[in-house]
């Protein structure tokens, strides 16, 4: 089972007839002959012709009771020209509402026309106007049209498949046989969507992709290897409206497990233009897995993840010119951060799992907006502007460890708080189970052997590396040389505890568990 695309477009016209065209020019508007010319979608494609000069154009009318709200939407048209000769007046689009306000955006000119076949062009009307008259209400729109002046003669101008919306959904797919980037091309030759293309082998996006069924009890699995994919650079859509989302419904059966690459590898290259940008939106916590693995992401906007499970992760990928990464407490290793424009990445909670990543040539490195203690482990800055922007109103302290290379030491205060900056060994308890109280509850805790402080007091929640099937419990601390008090204790076993001086590296402990001879 492949993937099954699902349009999040309304039809405007299919042109298989001139019906709910108006005329607008002087051109002739009539139904194409298919044995002279290909429509790009269905049977047929509406076309204009003149033999002289003089301008053209076609309107739909969506009727003065039944307004289309465009305030979230692109249109899109599909054009193609006999012979690439018309004059240096450009091709345009048209909207015009109720009030009969009306905004044109130039798309194309003879000159910018990379040839004349079909083409899907876009417009985002939230986009700066060429040209208009009063303010176009994007909530009450009634017409939109093409308009071409100054054609030179004997020149075609074809349109087909009209429509408006965000985008394509993809969903279904399973482990052997997985919904993928070329499903969407599959679609595409029938439907003529517009939304993705592919050419030498890349995939070029202008629009929405959803991922996974907001349909109770249906599943999606995508999974996709070594794909380059681009958003196409079109001024006539803002930067951040593009965006790669996974969703799935919020109760029922259905899964959706969204892969992008694997294990740590072979993930896709995905990319758009400085002026563009384009949203990762994985913050749907009804997503049962995501893994993006071995990732490049180039002029991303924001990159949304969520609150920490082994079975949602970024492994391996590096972000390149991207605004702030949003994790919540999930799981992100072993990735490279290279210059982003603002703030890299923001480290929420002191439960974050930012692990073994790199922050190189960023603008602000970890962004922390909470007043709090948090642990940087394996985290390695180079010349960043700033390491660490603490926006919180009061201290912030960073202990880190012996890992991170180069630690960081520069800082920024944006809310008139302080930044306290520190080496710091990390405390291990590794070997132990997890669960809740009472059935299954394990604790571990460490303290000062000399007057008993309180360093650690935490379940074990994080997968323990070392010993599959038990979990670890871990902290920071300043302070090494002295004798430390480690305990755990575990529903049927003897209390583990152990008296030992915190190294110079840190302190890694493996709970042993002997059975209680009492337990019953």
């Amino acid at each position: 089972m492949t993937g099954t695309v699902v349009k999040n477009l309304t039809d405007i016209s299919m042109c298989e007839s001139t019906t709910g065209w108006t005329n607008v020019g002087t051109g002739t508007q009539t139904v194409n002959d298919p044995t002279v010319f290909d429509a790009k979608e269905g049977t047929y494609c509406l076309q204009d012709y003149r033999a002289s000069l003089g301008n053209r154009g076609a309107e739909w009318d969506f009727g003065a009771g039944s307004p289309i709200d465009f305030s979230n939407a692109v249109v899109i048209f599909w054009f193609a020209f006999s012979k690439k000769s018309f004059g240096a007046n450009p091709m345009r689009i048209r909207m015009t509402d109720t009030s009969g306000n009306w905004s044109e955006w130039n798309i194309f000119s003879a000159s910018g026309l990379p040839h004349p076949a079909w083409i899907p062009w876009v417009v985002k009307p939230t986009v700066l106007r060429d040209t208009g008259s009063g303010t176009l209400v994007l909530s009450a729109i009634r017409y939109v049209s093409w308009r071409c002046d100054s054609v030179t003669a004997k020149v075609y101008i074809y349109w087909d498949a009209v429509r408006y919306g965000t985008g394509l959904t993809i969903k279904g797919g399973t482990s052997d046989s997985p919904a993928t980037f070329e499903d969407f091309v599959t679609a595409e030759a029938t439907y003529a969507y517009g939304i993705v293309e592919k050419y030498n082998g890349v995939y070029y996006l202008q629009g929405k992709i959803t991922i996974g069924s907001l349909t109770v009890d249906e599943s999606t699995y995508f999974k996709d290897l070594n794909q380059v994919v681009v958003f196409k650079e079109l001024y006539k859509t803002p930067s951040g409206f593009y965006e790669i989302k996974g969703q799935n419904a919020t109760s029922g059966s259905g899964t959706t497990k969204i892969f992008f690459g694997e294990s740590g590898i072979s993930g896709c290259f995905i990319r758009a233009s400085t002026s563009m940008k384009y949203k990762l939106t994985m913050s749907d916590t009804y997503i049962t897995e995501f893994g993006f693995n071995g990732c490049t992401f180039v002029s991303a906007d924001t990159i949304a993840g969520q609150v920490y499970s082994t079975l949602k992760t970024f492994t391996n990928c590096s972000f390149i010119g991207c605004a702030q990464m949003l994790p919540s407490t999930g799981i992100v290793t072993k990735c490279k951060f290279i210059s982003s424009v603002a703030e890299a990445i923001r480290m929420d909670s002191v439960s974050h799992h930012i692990t073994y990543c790199d922050f190189i040539s960023c603008s602000r490195g970890v962004h922390i907006p909470n007043v709090e203690t948090y642990s940087f482990n394996a985290l390695g800055f180079t010349s960043c502007t700033f390491d660490v922007k603490n926006s919180s109103v009061g201290l912030v302290t960073v202990n880190y460890d012996q890992y991170c290379s180069p630690a960081p030491s520069t800082h920024e205060e944006t809310g008139g708080g302080s930044t306290t900056i520190q080496t710091s060994v990390t405390l291990t308890v590794r070997h132990v189970k997890t669960g809740s109280e009472p059935t299954n509850y394990v604790r571990c805790s460490i303290h000062k052997q000399s007057d008993m402080t309180e360093i650690m007091n935490a379940d074990a929640s994080t997968s323990d590396d070392q010993n599959p099937g038990y979990y670890k419990a871990s902290t920071s601390y300043t302070t090494t040389g002295i004798v430390v008090l480690v305990r755990a204790r575990e529903k049927g076993y003897l209390p583990f505890e152990i008296a030992l001086a915190i190294p110079a590296g840190g302190l890694d402990v493996t709970a042993i568990w002997i059975p209680d001879p009492n337990y019953a």
